[in-house]
């Protein structure tokens, strides 16, 4: 058994689902599964990777580079300069992120495989599996190591005021006791090298992943799916509109 993480506060949507998160030795990735991943910070202006020369022309395997920001309306033309494991095509540039190792959560899965004859002789990137995640972020301020988030912010945050950030109580080892999921940073996962992510031995339950789905709809389509007062199964409802009703009275307006 692993630990979990502490018992959630009154005014999180966590409470409706018992338990949030389970224990999964599986290592099955699947929908609601929590990896670790390093996540590229989108916010960052890219900065461009241009092969301008070698050191020894007799060595392929290596080149001198330099990193200059991206302009879109000026894009650095192609290099002209061969090396290996460095191949560009036809209007594609080396792009340079910052990145770091974060939490995130799988949202969708690959989907349905694409048979080999129709992907025979084509580039593998054109049918690439990837699965989709969101990353977490510390929402602690003061531990030296993150910027973390306001107290009033985080607060407004838990009770589900925005559709693109969601709070929660990671059941993981870290240095912060709150962290916050960016729906609207959304980013592919390739399938190909596990070594580009750890799957952690949790993943969300069933009732959590539906609440889940809920939220993802109300990012997606900026609707929250209302509740129908007539249906005949009333389990079967959704719950995110009429708690996040009841926890926005808690929010101050100001």
């Amino acid at each position: 058994m692993h630990d979990m993480p502490p018992n959630y506060p009154d005014d999180c949507i966590q409470c409706v689902a018992d338990p949030w998160w389970e224990n999964d030795d599986s290592q099955r990735m699947a929908r609601g599964r929590l990896v670790w991943s390093y996540i590229y910070l989108v916010d960052q202006r890219p900065f461009v990777l241009k092969p301008i020369g070698r050191s020894n022309s007799r060595v392929h395997s290596l080149a001198d580079c330099e990193f200059c920001p991206l302009d879109f309306t000026n894009p650095p033309s192609r290099a002209n300069l061969p090396v290996a494991g460095m191949y560009c095509g036809f209007k594609e540039i080396f792009t340079v992120y910052r990145a770091k190792k974060r939490p995130a959560l799988v949202l969708a899965e690959p989907g349905t495989e694409v048979p080999y004859f129709l992907r025979q002789n084509q580039p593998i990137y054109q049918t690439l599996p990837t699965y989709l995640v969101a990353p977490y972020y510390g929402a602690d301020q003061g531990t030296g190591t993150r910027a973390g988030f306001k107290p009033q912010f985080v607060e407004r945050i838990r009770h589900c005021e925005y559709p693109q950030f969601f709070w929660d109580s990671l059941p993981v080892p870290g240095s912060t006791k709150e962290s916050i999921l960016r729906l609207d940073q959304i980013q592919p996962l390739g399938t190909r090298h596990r070594e580009a992510f750890e799957a952690t031995p949790y993943r969300l339950s069933d009732d959590a992943l539906a609440i889940m789905d809920e939220w993802l709809e109300w990012k997606f389509t900026g609707n929250l799916p209302v509740p129908d007062p007539n249906a005949e199964n009333q389990l079967d409802q959704p719950l995110l509109y009429d708690f996040r009703k009841d926890l926005m009275g808690l929010s101050p307006s100001t």
